[in-house]
This record gives structure tokens, sequence and C-alpha cells, in this order.
């Protein structure tokens, strides 16, 4: 088996060549090249001696890690200001390290794409870092000096939320580079060209493997709107996408929404009020105004039950089974009871689910795919890789399943210890400047509450309603049987 994985994880050309280098970095690339006939000579008895080598408990090193309050983190409350260009900043004063974050959110996703794919095509562009306004070696040259990470990402779906990381003595360096990465690029051809390849092949990629369909089939289903549709179509529409396009498209996306700049850093509100309205004071005003903070009334009504099956043929030598939940969210906060139960799901995944699929199929993979949440909603997914045959038998069992998730009753304990995880993990995003500012540009684009994390924390705090959640948020399941088309051989298929 272990040798089937190795030959399936391979199959794609940049995993053969990150083995290969990896190899010959530990040793040659004999290691790689050889590794069957490696394997094939492993007993039982060296597997034996090697784990009483390496899993000695004098080896083990346990860390407990408990999490700390916002304040006790040296996080100090969330400022924000609307300057006249109508850029919105938010600025969270962080005294814990001399490390800041700055992101900005740009309003780029499938709702006001031209083309399909042009929102995670400009992602793409601005994350090389290499279509600046100014010549790639310089722009290369002002990250490394500033000691900056690049990331980027949202594209698609979310947005589009370039952001950079360095120390604060590099703030106003580093927010000049951010500017002219997103507002000022430049699309020149060669790495457009090169870009757009890149893109094009992983989605040719995608589109058949159901692994990578599955998420994006759950997301079409519940989101028609909000999803630029099918990888290979999406393909398609950028083969034939020209710079002029991009071009016209960033144009629309400055132009269609207020950006949003987003800090967080041991630095004082004013300079970095000042600094922001100094660099972004070129970025032309939009006629849409901002949105204001989401006050929707709640739907107390419980909505009936419903699980959808769909079956589409593949020539893998492999059934999939993925299954979805529709998080219609009411307002942003409700990403709070949603995360709990999504926390509690997968635990049940965990030791109801995988105990039931391993009566099918030994051998299953299992791939969880978590949970997005946006302004209109998220989606909860996870997939089970089978047996070829096996899948039809995986997907009735999880129609009666996830048919019965509003009825699971939940010990107290454990719904404790699923809500200090949600907790934790909200509280540690204070402890990265990146993420925190990208997560800040991202809710403030949303709701443009500066307190809204103050709030969503409290809501973290209490335990919820865990069934009137589970009724309310999991009532409806989308299940994608990817079916077989290939002879089955008798093996697990993987």
């Amino acid at each position: 088996m272990c040798k089937s994985l190795r030959a399936l994880d391979r199959q794609h050309e940049t995993q053969r060549a990150f083995s290969l280098a990896s190899a010959e970095l530990v040793d040659s690339m004999d290691l790689e090249l050889d590794f069957n006939d490696r394997m094939d000579r492993v007993t039982p008895e060296d597997l034996q001696r090697v784990a009483r080598e390496t899993l000695s408990p004098r080896r083990a090193i346990f860390v407990q890690i408990r999490p700390k309050s916002a304040e006790a983190a040296g996080v100090i409350g969330t400022q924000s200001r609307t300057l006249p260009s109508g850029v919105t900043v938010v600025f969270k004063k962080d005294t814990s390290t001399e490390v800041v974050g700055v992101a900005l959110y740009m309003h780029g996703s499938a709702t006001n794409e031209t083309k399909p794919g042009l929102a995670g095509l400009l992602e793409e562009l601005l994350s090389e870092a290499r279509t600046s306004v100014e010549p790639p070696e310089v722009t290369q040259s002002r990250l490394e000096r500033c000691g900056a990470v690049l990331r980027c990402g949202g594209g698609g779906i979310a947005g589009i939320i370039p952001s950079l990381n360095a120390t604060v003595y590099t703030f106003d360096e580093l927010l000049q580079t951010l500017h002219d990465i997103a507002v000022k690029p430049r699309f020149d051809e060669e790495p457009f060209e090169r870009v757009r390849r890149k893109v094009v092949d992983e989605l040719k990629e995608r589109s058949d493997d159901p692994e990578q369909q599955g998420s994006w089939r759950l997301w079409q289903v519940f989101y028609p709107k909000e999803t630029s549709g099918a990888p290979a179509e999406v393909a398609k529409s950028l083969q034939a996408c020209t710079s002029g396009d991009v071009k016209a498209y960033h144009a629309k996306v400055l132009a269609s929404r207020p950006i949003v700049v987003a800090v967080s850093g041991n630095l004082s509100a004013q300079r970095v009020f000042d600094r922001v309205e100094q660099v972004f004071a070129d970025v032309p005003r939009p006629e849409a105004a901002p949105p204001q903070a989401v006050k929707k009334p709640k739907d107390e009504t419980i909505p009936p039950s419903r699980v959808r099956l769909e079956t589409i043929e593949t020539p893998r030598p492999y059934d999939t089974v993925w299954v979805g939940f529709k998080l219609p969210a009411s307002s942003v906060l409700d990403i709070a009871p949603m995360t709990v139960w999504m926390n509690l799901l997968i635990l049940a995944d965990q030791s109801m689910c995988s105990v039931k699929v391993r009566e099918f199929d030994p051998n299953f993979e299992k791939r969880i795919a978590g949970m997005n949440t946006l302004h209109f909603g998220g989606v909860l997914a996870w997939g089970f890789r089978v047996k070829s045959g096996v899948g039809e038998k995986v997907a009735a069992w999880l129609e009666e399943f996830v048919a019965t998730i509003p009825d699971i009753e939940v010990p107290s304990d454990r719904a404790e210890s699923a809500r200090r995880l949600v907790l934790t993990a909200f509280l540690r995003r204070f402890q990265d400047k990146v993420n925190h500012s990208r997560t800040l540009a991202f809710m403030m684009s949303l709701t443009n509450d500066p307190g809204f994390f103050d709030r969503l924390r409290e809501l973290y705090e209490k335990m919820p309603d865990l069934k009137r959640v589970a009724r309310q948020y999991f009532s409806e399941a989308y299940i994608v049987l990817y079916k077989s088309t290939a002879r089955p051989t008798g093996g697990s298929g993987k």
C-alpha cells in the first residue's frame, strides 16, 4: 500500500521534482530512485528495531498550550478611519513583539469578474511581486531589505488580500511596497504569460482529480453566483485571456469598492493613519460606499432537513465520496457557533464515520477539507477515497448519518473541548501579525465594524446552544460520489 501511495503521489511533475531534490539534499537521487527496491527489503524486524529507537518515551517531548487572553498577549483595541480617498484603515496595536503585519483587501472575486477566473489569475500575478510599478529586481530588493514575506490569497471567492510582514522599523518601506504591488502593477507580458500558463495547467490538472473537484463542486452547488465555474471551464477562459483583460479587471476592482488596509503591530495609531493616507493618496475614490455593519435579523425558523446525492463518473481507479454542509450565515458573527460545531463534526467524523467507512474499505483514505465561512455563508466538507465499487455503499450510509446530526447528543466535556480548541485557534491569530492583519482587512471589508473581533471573542467564550446550532446550520447536506468507471482490480484502488 505504501508503494501504491507513493506512485499516486508522484503522478504530478512538481511532486516528483520536489522528491528528487529532497533526496539529493539528504543523500543522493538514488535514495528516491531506488526507494521501492529498498522498501521490498524491509522486514518486520527492521520496523520493530526502528520503532524501539525512534518512538522511545525518552525521545518524546510533551507540550501543553494554554490560550492567553488578547489583553495578556499585548493586543489592544481596534481603531479604524476612512481616509479622503475612501480607503479604510483598521489598526490593532500589539506590543507583544516588534513584528508588524500589513494587509490590503481588494474586492476581486467571482461576483465581479469580466471573464471566469480573472480574480484567481490577478491574485497569482500580485503574489509574484514581479508585476509592480518598478522593475522586478527593484521590488525584490526592497522585499529583501525589509526582510518581508509576501502572501496573497482569497481570489475567486473571498477577494484578493496581498500581505507583508517585517519589523516595525521598516514599516514605512513595507507599506509603500505593498501599495506598489497591489495598486500599481505593470503586468508585463513575460510574467503574465508565465503565470497564466501555470494557472491554466493547474486548473487542467484539477479538472480530472475528484479530490480537487469535490470541494469546488460543493461550493458551486451551494453558492453558484460566488464561484467562477468548473476548473475546465475556467482554464478555457484563461487560455483566451490577455494582459489587457487583467489590466482592465484590476482597474474595475479598484473602482468597485473601497480598499481596506489593515495593520497589526507595536506602532502608534496616528503614525499608521498618517502614513497610509500619504502612501494611498493616489487611489481613486470608488463610487460604492463601504458596507455597513451586518445586522440582519436572525431567522428563528428551523429549515427542513435535506440531503441530496449526485453521482459523477471518473476514470480514476478508485471511488471518492464528498459530503458537504451549507452553512447559511445570517451575519458574520454566526462564524462562532458554526466553528464550534465544525470541530464537533470533525471529531464525530474521526470516531464515527471513519469506523463505519473502514468496514467497507479497511484501507480507505480520509481527506478533511475543513470549513470556509464568508459573508454570504460557508461550506464544511470532508471526503473519503475508497476502492472501486465501494463508494455507493459509503454514500448511502452517509445519507443516513448526516440526517441524524441534529439529533446527536454531545457530552458536555466533549463540547467544552471543542469550544476551547476553537478559542485557542482564534486567539492564536493574534500571534501571527500577517494572519491577524489579513483577517482584520477581510472582516472590516465585510462589516465596517472595528469592534467585530471583540464581540466575536465574547461569543467564543460562551457555549452555544448546540442542539439549535445543529438544526439551524447543518440541515442542508450535499453528497458527491465520484464513481470509478475503471475495471476493479480487487485491490484497494490506491
